[in-house]
């Protein structure tokens, strides 16, 4: 949350909902409404819905278990009639340019032609609508850099055996000191939508609204090399050390690649 809002606050995407709010401003008398694509079960739509920021959303995603899970939870909190899921293609249906929110959140750097996917968030867009997106934005298919995984490797080579135990104790065994990189093959065979054209996601970005505001929020840390080791962080001098972790990661963003990012930008940004 502190490095999208500025301040460390409670909650999954609490920041990135937070700056969302701020930009959207108070509600002007009417309902706004927002469109989400890869929506999954809409648990983070929901959490958008209920801070009063937008009054409708309709959601998008082709699984119908995802969009079955997604009616009964809007049903369960009682806003069953203000957040809609779609088991459709998006990008096919006959949407007007009319919306106040576009949100992206960790389902841009699942589509083919992440180009195609900025632009037509545009042009769902009503005068002074905004697009928002909180996404893996690095290599393709997780192929990260020589650079990326040397710097993961130099981090975790300072740790203490007992801050790299497997999460699954039966196994006995410690995460690897130098990551390895997924095999780009299994990974497309298991979900041939993952992480295809992620690098293009920023590029796009900046051709379709130039003057957007990116904030890059790094993962070298926190994504490659300790994202099987958070739960050994328990103690109030591991979360220190954790909170330091973290600060090298944000300066390795900003100097080399960022593995995850936040945007925003108006339609009228051109």
């Amino acid at each position: 949350g502190d490095v999208v809002c500025g301040e460390a606050i409670d909650g999954l995407h609490a920041g990135f909902h937070r700056e969302i709010v701020k930009r959207l401003g108070p509600a002007p008398g009417r309902v706004r409404r927002a469109i989400s694509v890869g929506c999954g079960a809409g648990g983070k739509e929901l959490a958008l819905l209920q801070t009063g920021a937008v009054g409708e959303f309709d959601c998008y995603d082709v699984s119908a278990e995802a969009v079955e899970a997604g009616r009964r939870l809007a049903r369960e909190h009682g806003v069953g009639d203000r957040m809609r899921f779609h088991r459709a293609d998006a990008f096919d249906a006959a949407l007007g340019s009319d919306h106040d929110l576009v949100y992206w959140n960790n389902a841009l750097h699942h589509m083919f032609d992440t180009h195609r996917a900025v632009a037509w968030s545009r042009e769902r867009l009503g005068p002074g609508g905004l697009f928002a997106m909180d996404d893996y934005v690095g290599a393709p298919r997780f192929q990260h850099a020589d650079a990326i995984m040397d710097w993961a490797a130099l981090l975790l080579a300072l740790l203490p055996d007992r801050l790299l135990a497997h999460w699954d104790a039966a196994r006995a065994t410690t995460i690897p000191r130098r990551p390895g990189r997924h095999d780009p093959q299994a990974l497309a065979t298991m979900d041939p939508s993952e992480a295809v054209d992620s690098q293009n996601i920023l590029p796009a970005i900046r051709s379709v609204f130039p003057g957007a505001e990116i904030i890059r929020t790094g993962g070298t840390v926190y994504f490659i090399a300790l994202c099987e080791a958070f739960q050994n962080f328990d103690s109030a001098e591991d979360l220190r050390l954790l909170d330091a972790l973290l600060a090298i990661d944000h300066a390795v963003a900003q100097r080399e690649e960022t593995q995850y990012a936040v945007a925003f930008a108006r339609r009228d940004w051109t």
